[in-house]
């Protein structure tokens, strides 16, 4: 399964439900929410709008009020890949307001509509009727989304992926296809959900899968998986995120104490945690 928060809810999709095997019976559609309370702990979960097809393996990321889902596999026969990416927008409630009298980018008023931005007045005082969702003041969320949309599939078919969304950006890392795969690629995100097409960045020191990766202050970092041959890895790799969706170098930081695959990783207020995993 895959993870995902937002204005205060946890967002989770996909995913398998037997620990022995993921196949056609065990694969899932459902996507859930449960809303974050102010002490760490979450509310009961509620199903929301189902994904379009059953997954496991895939990759999910909220960037601009939009949840992304990217490959992952389906299990017709044995595990297919996927290069499919599907969008939702958040729903929130029906007014945005920006209250700061000295901002230069987003609006000033949002009026929503099934989940549409329909109304906008931006910055300069523009008024767009149709519009795009562009401000920083996020309307308060009720945890559910709308429909899923199909956007510009990725370059490959790809399961056991990571993805990060920054600056305007969705990053895609690794993962596996017919091979075990090294590449990067990125994506500009319009503000109706859809995507630019991919485009293939700087690549990974290795080809990894079965990895993590999270987005701090300008960087991304790429923690643990497993190799070409199927190895756990202790490495952790950053590289510089630039303004056009390009990135730098990839260097090596400090090793984790142990060799790791499947981990969970997260990046808050200067420090990088890196959470579970497996050893083997």
């Amino acid at each position: 399964l895959s993870v995902s928060s937002f204005n205060n809810y946890l967002y989770v999709t996909g995913g398998c439900s037997s620990v022995v095997s993921c196949g056609a019976s065990t694969e899932q559609s459902t996507v859930y929410s449960a809303l974050i309370s102010s002490n760490g702990t979450i509310g009961a979960f509620t199903t929301l709008t189902y994904l379009p097809q059953d997954l496991s393996r895939q990759a999910a990321v909220i960037y601009n009020g939009y949840l992304f889902v990217t490959g992952g596999c389906i299990a017709v026969g044995n595990c297919t890949i996927q290069s499919t990416v599907y969008s939702t927008p958040l729903r929130s409630t029906a007014l945005a307001v920006n209250t700061s009298n000295s901002f230069a980018q987003g609006n000033l008023l949002d009026l929503w509509n099934n989940s549409q931005s329909k109304f906008t007045v931006d910055y300069a005082g523009n008024v767009t009727t149709q519009g795009s969702y562009l401000s920083s003041v996020v309307p308060q969320g009720d945890g559910t989304t709308g429909t899923y949309s199909t956007t510009i599939f990725l370059p490959k078919a790809l399961g056991y992926q990571s993805s990060l969304a920054a600056n305007g950006y969705v990053y895609v890392l690794g993962g596996q296809n017919a091979a075990i795969q090294s590449t990067v690629y990125s994506a500009l995100l319009n503000n109706d959900g859809s995507t630019k097409p991919y485009s293939t960045l700087t690549y990974l020191p290795q080809a990894l899968y079965s990895h993590s990766a999270s987005y701090y202050n300008g960087y991304l970092y790429v923690i643990t998986g497993l190799n070409a041959s199927s190895a756990r890895q202790s490495t952790v790799y950053s590289a510089l995120t630039k303004t056009d969706g390009t990135i730098g170098t990839f260097s090596t930081l400090t090793y984790l104490p142990q060799k790791l695959s499947d981990t969970s990783s997260v990046a808050s207020n200067g420090y990088l945690f890196v959470l579970g995993g497996s050893t083997g």
